[in-house]
């Protein structure tokens, strides 16, 4: 592939990027510090980007740097979505340990990943959803499956 048609892919991936997380070219460019039509023209590949801006962009756009490069524009999870982990995991573990249960690595992520999933469903599907983690929504459950 010549240097144009990289430069050309580059950029639309950018600007998939950038509409992918609802932002203006405006806003973009505001936050690289250029002007809109420069960064118009990085979006369509008559212009380059520089290793910090698009650091910076992938940072803006929630996405990796990798991701920028090959297309794989997978959202990077946001520090919600961290803490809602943590807090699932750490019932699951609590409930494992009142139970003196032994279960498998492999049952452990099964039941995590289970309520995680149920809980941004749960955000996803109910605006008005408190976006605190409740732990005693999902106590019974987590305890039936490891008390068997």
């Amino acid at each position: 592939m010549d240097e144009q048609r990289k430069q050309n892919r580059f950029g639309a991936i950018l600007r998939e990027a950038r509409e992918r997380a609802g932002i203006s070219l405006e806003a973009a460019a505001n936050y690289v510090g250029i002007s809109t039509a420069s960064f118009s023209r990085m979006e369509t590949g008559i212009s380059s980007v520089t290793a910090t801006r698009m650091a910076k962009l992938a940072d803006y756009y929630g996405v990796s740097v990798s991701g920028l490069f090959d297309g794989q524009l997978i959202r990077m999870p946001t520090n919600v979505d961290v803490e809602r982990m943590k807090a699932v995991l750490i019932l699951v573990h609590q409930i494992i340990v009142d139970l003196n249960a032994s279960p498998s690595p492999e049952k452990i992520a099964d039941v995590v990943s289970q309520i995680y999933t149920d809980e941004i469903k749960r955000l996803l599907n109910d605006s008005k959803a408190d976006l605190l983690f409740d732990p005693d929504h999902h106590r019974a459950f987590i305890t039936m499956i490891f008390r068997n």
